[in-house]
């Protein structure tokens, strides 16, 4: 799951990662998608078809996606231009906070993963910090 700053970069990084990479499917969930597009990206991830799987931070906070996300292994969870929050700290946008709160409340709901492979480096440490 790779979680960029905008919708416009989550088009962009689709557009070239199809024309790239012939044997993984990448999807996201985005706003510039049409609602049968939606629908259709939300089935490629519940059934498995999905490898990557694109959303930005705000996202997180559906139901559908929590829901959509409990059911499925997560490898790696990247968070695209993590600079940005020891750049401009709490200015940055509000939703980057919550993604620690989001994988803990998913790991406590998944039984069948007790962990979720993030970046903690040094400039996101303290959005991680309480992070099991």
């Amino acid at each position: 799951m790779l979680s960029p700053p905008l919708q416009a970069l989550i088009k962009d990084y689709i557009e070239s990662f199809h024309e790239q990479v012939a044997n993984y499917e990448a999807v996201d969930l985005s706003g510039y998608l049409s609602p049968s597009e939606r629908v259709a990206a939300i089935e490629k991830v519940a059934n498995g078809d999905a490898d990557i799987l694109y959303l930005a931070p705000e996202s997180l906070r559906s139901n559908t996606v929590f829901n959509l996300l409990k059911n499925r292994v997560i490898e790696r969870f990247v968070i695209d231009e993590a600079h940005c929050l020891s750049t401009w700290g709490n200015d940055f946008r509000h939703d980057y906070f919550y993604i620690g709160q989001f994988i803990n409340e998913l790991l406590t709901a998944k039984p069948f993963e007790s962990h979720i492979p993030v970046f903690k480096g040094h400039s996101i440490h303290y959005l991680f910090g309480t992070l099991t």
